[in-house]
């Protein structure tokens, strides 16, 4: 180690130099200066430093739109020996990547590329003496990761990926200014990223997406841990507060178990939702931004059978089925807009057992839901932005109408009749924690009218078929026996009629709640109502399936407040 104290911005300098050739390659997104092979470029005695962006004596071209330049150079001194460079490392396929390959892919984030250029970073180092010799800072964890970090890496970002912060949903850097989400409040960090180091980060990050042009004012990538980047630049932002989002999945095990251990649904609870995913139900997850809907979407589709052909569309590829459920015969495809348009029809037509619509945001998505819905299979799942689950047919009817036309009551209707349950959850911050607020059955009142012999019998097996003396001889709960007009009224206020009311006929639709969590006493109570229709959609699916799901139902609602 030598004696001499060198700032860390030096020896950032230094281990750069040491590492590059200069050079342009025309190959390389956006044309930026990369290092090339020593082998074509080193000459005898020829200083091969990079000159630094803001150096007085020398300024960078001005095609240069791409690529990791270096840390800022105010002295202009650089290393006239280059006796450093990287090696390139071996690919999967035993050839070896050409050092450009290898430099690139560092910067994208590959880890095997990255552990080429610590060891480099390393090896300089300890040739120079340069082991011990400048202050870390404290958010990075090695002398090798913070040079790297800073010169070709995430910045002061990367302590974002470090395992203290593992459980952050969420940072931002906005403006110089970098925070985490941590315990459900923005923290700010002490780390500064500049405007000069951050435009270097938005170059690294379009790698991934070689359709996103640099020049565009808002961008929306994901890296390779399926982190998604959405950002904010230019005439869309403030003068210096140009903003960088940052937001991924921390759910480790997409299970109930999981879930209910985080106290976002109560653990009681478990064995009626595992009954209701296998009952067939069409379901919808809705709530605000970073509420679990997408968490619990995942969680839920675990719980499908994985022999069964499932197509989900995504409009940005946030759910990795793949790995979810590995093996299963799961299409997974990314589109919105005109182009779901066009291929709505070619999915409606395909053999698939079910269809997930992960967040439909606008009309088009929404009308394709709803026919999917339709189509008559079941199992099928959405998420949906909404604070008010009471209105949700009401909502995407709305939407649907903005974009493809109709009348909003007629299609208002056809939603509630295209699913069965909503789930509504919410982020309650004084608690840091994400809530299942309540779970409601959405229907038509036209869908259950009839007799018991209408609503009963069409295509349910002979044990559930025929009179009300052989319904109740198959073991159900109270709740699904009884006369018709019995069933339609339990539990039901006295205003009702036929298990109604008024405004609900008036308007074609109802959406009534059979769970809800109290926010004073964090808990939740159950309402034991499954009506006719959902009863026949779940015995015509699964008898035994909704039979469990009809006994936990009254199970829960007889125990009062559930934690």
């Amino acid at each position: 180690m030598t004696g001499t104290k060198r700032s860390f911005e030096d020896v950032c300098r230094i281990v750069e130099s040491l590492l590059s050739q200069g050079g342009h390659d025309s190959d390389y997104t956006g044309g930026g200066r990369i290092i090339e092979s020593s082998a074509r470029h080193k000459t005898a005695g020829a200083t091969a430093a990079r000159r630094p962006v803001d150096s007085t004596a020398d300024n960078w071209p001005a095609d240069n739109t791409g690529g990791i330049r270096p840390a800022n150079n105010t002295a202009g001194n650089w290393p006239a020996d280059n006796t450093g460079g990287i090696r390139p490392a071996d690919n999967r396929a035993g050839h070896r990547l050409p050092e450009l390959e290898v430099q690139k892919r560092a910067i994208i984030g590959y880890a095997e590329d990255i552990g080429v250029y610590l060891r480099a970073i390393a090896d300089a180092l300890d040739a120079q003496g340069l082991r011990g010799s400048f202050p870390v800072p404290p958010w990075y964890e090695s002398e090798e990761d913070a040079i790297f970090s800073e010169v070709w890496g995430r910045a002061g970002m990367a302590q974002w990926w470090l395992p203290p912060y593992a459980d952050s949903p969420s940072a931002k850097i906005i403006g110089d200014e970098v925070f985490f989400l941590v315990d459900g409040r923005m923290k700010r960090m002490p780390q500064r990223i500049s405007a000069h180091r951050r435009e270097q980060l938005i170059r690294a990050f379009l790698l991934l997406s070689p359709e996103e042009r640099l020049d565009r004012e808002f961008h929306e990538v994901y890296l390779l841990d399926g982190c998604r980047v959405t950002v904010f630049k230019g005439a869309m932002a403030k003068k210096g507060r140009d903003t960088i989002v940052f937001r991924r999945y921390i759910v480790p095990e997409y299970t109930l178990e999981e879930q209910a251990g985080r106290g976002t649904i109560p653990e009681a609870a478990i064995p009626l939702f595992t009954a209701m995913a296998h009952t067939g139900y069409n379901v919808v997850f809705c709530g605000s931004l970073r509420s679990a809907k997408t968490t619990f979407l995942s969680t839920w589709q675990r719980l499908e059978d994985p022999a069964l052909e499932g197509v989900m569309v995504e409009t940005d590829p946030e759910i990795p089925l793949h790995r979810l459920m590995p093996g299963a015969p799961i299409v997974q495809l990314v589109c919105d807009g005109d182009r779901l348009k066009a291929v709505s029809k070619n999915l409606l037509r395909s053999d698939a057992d079910y269809f997930i619509i992960a967040e439909a945001r606008d009309g088009i998505a929404l009308d394709t839901a709803v026919r999917m819905a339709r189509k008559g299979q079941g199992r099928m799942k959405m998420t949906f932005h909404t604070r008010d689950p009471l209105s949700f047919p009401e909502d995407v009817a709305v939407e649907i109408v903005r974009s493809a036309g109709g009348d909003i009551r007629e299609t208002a209707g056809r939603v509630a009749g295209s699913f069965d349950y909503l789930f509504h959850f919410v982020t309650i911050r004084r608690l840091n924690a994400k809530k299942l607020c309540g779970v409601y059955e959405v229907g038509k009142p036209d869908s259950v009218q009839g007799s018991m012999q209408h609503s009963w019998q069409d295509g349910l097996p002979d044990s559930v078929q025929g009179n009300m003396q052989h319904s109740r001889q198959d073991g159900l709960p109270d709740s699904v026996q009884g006369s018709m007009q019995h069933s339609r009224q339990d539990g039901l206020p006295g205003s009702v009629q036929d298990g109604y009311t008024p405004e609900e006929r008036a308007r074609g639709w109802y959406v009534r709640e059979i769970c809800r969590y109290n926010f004073d006493s964090d808990d939740w109570t159950f309402t034991n109502h499954i009506s006719a229709g959902k009863r026949a959609t779940g015995l015509r699916s699964d008898t035994a399936a909704f039979t469990a799901f009809a006994r936990e139902l009254e199970r829960l609602a007889s125990e009062g407040n559930l934690k």
